[in-house]
């Protein structure tokens, strides 16, 4: 399987791991879930429909960063046995630069928004795109490092890294929140230790073990609502960031159980996983628009409007199937036009 990009599905559906391409759509929803903007408040809620609304968005912003921790640890389960090859990177950027262009003349021809050139370049959503190809950039590097024999020292000292860089969050949120805003660089490095520790646990025969799906399937939901709860009761959004160690285990769980899914189970929806697997980083760049999230959550599908109804949550599931169908469409015109 040629896993070029995160999103990526760039080879033919014979070649490849459906379970793979069924795991990206899933978490592609988790990250278009996760951006839904509701401005309900618990301390303003007057009834019980609006504090079930409070807690289901909160549920539902848990899905974000564990989301794009699912992505990467995805592609790099399969990077960490490739080389560098320039052409992963020209397709992430061209599909960047379509979507960011496309949104743009969209939200001036249809939305009527009049946009100057900084916020015109401003629309494309960089933060991923660029963490990413920094560690397509690095993996000479990263593959000579773990080739040194000193991959469970980098795996330990990264853990430690990025543990302390919770507790100084947990402690001086202020301040780290000014911190993360970099995510070009914390992402970056996040991104990095990522692919170490995966091929650390490739090499090792991690993923390989059967048993560890069976133990996943109580880990994942453990640890996802055990994230929810902590985060409701201390208020610390910071425990659902990237670098959280329950988000990283939430990650790693769901990955493993669909690593040893059978691909037999879900073989007769092949054209469908294949198609919307192929559109999953467009769903991601659809919504993460700079100029346009704001048009989904206050014009097109006005959440807000909803946030003391019972219909809330059918609205949510709606507007993540029309994203979706959206990406699909626009994927398949951006594969005619970008060779």
């Amino acid at each position: 399987m040629n896993s070029g990009a995160i999103f990526h599905a760039n080879t033919h559906a014979s070649a490849r791991k459906l379970k793979y391409e069924l795991l990206r759509i899933v978490s592609a929803c988790f990250i278009l879930f996760n951006h839904i903007n509701v401005s309900s408040n618990i301390s303003t809620a007057p009834n019980a429909t609006r504090y079930l609304n409070y807690y289901l968005i909160q549920f539902f912003h848990l899905g974000g960063k564990f989301g794009v921790n699912v992505f990467v640890i995805l592609g790099c389960y399969f990077l960490c046995d490739s080389t560098f090859n320039a052409k992963r990177i020209y397709r992430l950027v061209s599909e960047v630069a379509f979507y960011g262009l496309l949104l743009n003349f969209a939200d001036m021809v249809i939305f009527s928004k009049k946009l100057s050139f900084l916020e015109f370049m401003h629309g494309f959503s960089y933060w991923f795109p660029f963490s990413y190809i920094v560690l397509l950039l690095a993996i000479p590097l990263l593959n000579r490092l773990l080739r040194s024999g000193y991959g469970k020292f980098f795996c330990i000292s990264g853990f430690i890294l990025f543990a302390g860089l919770m507790v100084y969050g947990l402690l001086n949120p202020d301040r780290f929140f000014k911190l993360i805003t970099m995510e070009q660089i914390s992402g970056s490095l996040w991104f990095c230790y990522i692919y170490i520790l995966t091929a650390y646990q490739k090499q090792n025969n991690f993923f390989a073990k059967p048993e560890y799906a069976n133990y996943a399937l109580i880990v994942f939901p453990l640890s996802y609502i055990s994230t929810f709860f902590l985060i409701i009761v201390t208020e610390k959004n910071i425990l659902r960031d990237m670098y959280s160690p329950l988000c990283y285990i939430s990650a790693l769980s769901i990955f493993m159980i669909f690593h040893h899914l059978k691909d037999e189970r879900i073989s007769k929806y092949e054209r469908l996983i294949t198609r919307f697997s192929g559109a999953s980083f467009g769903m991601y760049l659809l919504q993460c628009h700079n100029n346009t999230i704001q048009i989904w959550n206050d014009t097109v599908f006005r959440y807000n409007h909803w946030e003391n109804s019972p219909a809330l949550l059918p609205v949510c599931i709606l507007s993540v199937c029309v994203l979706m169908m959206i990406a699909v469409l626009i994927n398949m015109i951006y594969r005619r036009i970008i060779p």
